[in-house]
């Protein structure tokens, strides 16, 4: 025998429901969806969510109007209890008001919400670089635009600072007008440079037949490819061109497509690379630009991190707010005598390279302007009781076996084993680092057997 189906039962609209509840239970059912909307950040459902709640009031009002009122709670003004009608009364002007001051709220909120729409479509808008990126920020300027006429009614009645808000959010229109002046020359230009891309393929083709890798080619490519920013490239084949070529005219179209791709780059590590090689030549201000750079870069690195400045990468091993400790990553001599005459630090040869020859060599100008001139302490050899002689001020010195132990977590193994400033076990030798180990017994001071490692300090961009 077959079953007989269940008639699903038929759920009751909203005012159905709101038929068999009383006041109070609708009362707080429109508290529940005004809490609920406070916390939305979707404006759509905000919206959706104060308006349940104004409907849910508005509706007390309407029925409630002329009926007693049951409630099952006593309520007293003044000293007395008030009677069925009068709690009726009061409960009706209470729900007015609070539908009344809900319509405001509910606007103020919106003007909020959107105010932050506006604030990150803004910021989108900045960093908007292609064609879909701007199309993107554009529809939300339109979107914003529409909140704007659908959400907001009574301007004059919200509070002071959403008014600024709202007039700020006005500007939607203009941007997404200018929106639409970028999407018209993005697209103009895309035309255009898929235009000369075809061409300039055309005439590479034409004219690797012409020259078969000739000075002429490499230019011709290094040309055709700035012009569709295929800016590696270029600078590449540029440099090409001047190697084959070898004369000052070329070497100096090589300089200057480096740095002009330097100043127009939004890249701080591309920009880097092709200050560095303009720098190369001396070309213009290449030098300082370069420097500000590096700068910014170490500003920007972590302990740990590896930068460049001058002609040596550098390992980041201390900072604070106002400068900064770089270790070289690897020797810059791999042999070196520490000290042909024997003797500590502040009499060594290596000193006197580190901020001679190697301090003129390494940096330019505009880099030993940034390098700080540091007291370097002298530390004695507590092992063997040796003693360290004077402290220094140094532009550039080398670790002692205290900061070599300090910066460990930091440092790469130096090949080959490096010296420190730290004295070894007698006035003639030096302690070195071995596989980031102090050796501090040290070695022979005259002995050209191990390398140099610098440190300088960089004064930081004050932000």
């Amino acid at each position: 025998m077959a079953k007989k189906r269940r008639k699903k039962k038929k759920e009751l609209t909203i005012e159905e429901q709101l038929v068999l509840m009383n006041p109070e239970e609708i009362y707080e059912k429109a508290l529940k969806n005004i809490t609920v909307a406070k916390v939305l950040e979707d404006i759509d459902l905000k919206v959706v969510s104060y308006n349940k709640a104004m409907y849910f009031l508005l509706y007390i009002v309407d029925k409630f109007d002329d009926q007693t009122l049951l409630y099952d709670q006593e309520v007293t003004k003044d000293g007395r209890t008030l009677s069925e009608e009068e709690r009726q009364l009061l409960a009706v002007e209470e729900a007015q008001r609070l539908h009344d001051q809900i319509e405001i709220d509910m606007e103020s909120e919106c003007v909020k919400l959107i105010a932050l729409y506006f604030k990150q479509a803004c910021e989108d808008y900045e960093a908007a670089k292609t064609i879909d990126d701007v199309r993107i920020v554009r529809d939300r300027f339109v979107q914003i635009r529409g909140y704007m006429k659908k959400y907001v009614s009574h301007v004059d009645r919200l509070p002071e600072e959403r008014k600024k808000e709202w007039k700020t959010c006005k500007k939607a229109g203009e941007y997404k007008k200018n929106c639409d002046a970028r999407l018209e020359k993005l697209i103009a230009a895309g035309k255009m440079k898929r235009n000369i891309a075809l061409v300039c393929a055309a005439l590479i083709v034409i004219a690797a037949v012409a020259f078969i890798r000739t000075a002429d080619l490499y230019y011709f490519k290094a040309k055709a490819e700035s012009m569709i920013g295929l800016t590696e490239r270029a600078v590449r084949d540029y440099q090409r061109s001047y190697e084959k070529q070898g004369d000052q005219e070329s070497y100096e179209r090589y300089l200057d497509y480096a740095y002009q791709a330097a100043s127009e780059s939004d890249d701080m590590e591309d920009a880097y690379r092709y200050y560095q090689k303009a720098a190369q030549g001396q070309y213009r201000d290449s030098e300082e630009k370069l420097a500000e750079v590096e700068l910014a870069l170490i500003t920007d690195a972590a302990c740990g991190d590896q930068v460049g400045f001058g002609t040596q990468t550098w390992i980041v091993v201390e900072k604070s707010e106002k400068e900064c400790v770089l270790v070289s990553k690897k020797n810059a001599v791999d042999q070196f005598a520490y000290s042909t005459h024997g003797g500590t630090w502040d009499t060594s040869d290596a000193r006197s390279y580190l901020n001679g020859e190697f301090l003129q060599e390494a940096f330019s100008a505009a880099e030993q302007e940034l390098i700080l001139s540091e007291t370097v302490a002298a530390d004695d050899n507590e092992e063997y009781r040796t003693k360290a002689g004077q402290a220094t001020s140094d532009k550039v010195y080398l670790m002692s076996a205290d900061e070599l132990e300090a910066y460990q977590e930091y440092l790469g193994e130096a090949k080959p084993a490096a010296w420190l400033r730290t004295p070894g076990a007698d006035e003639n030798s030096a302690a070195y680092a071995w596989k980031n180990m102090a050796m501090l017994y040290g070695y022979d001071s005259s002995a050209d057997v191990y390398g140099l490692r610098p440190v300088i300090r960089v004064a930081l961009n004050e932000s």
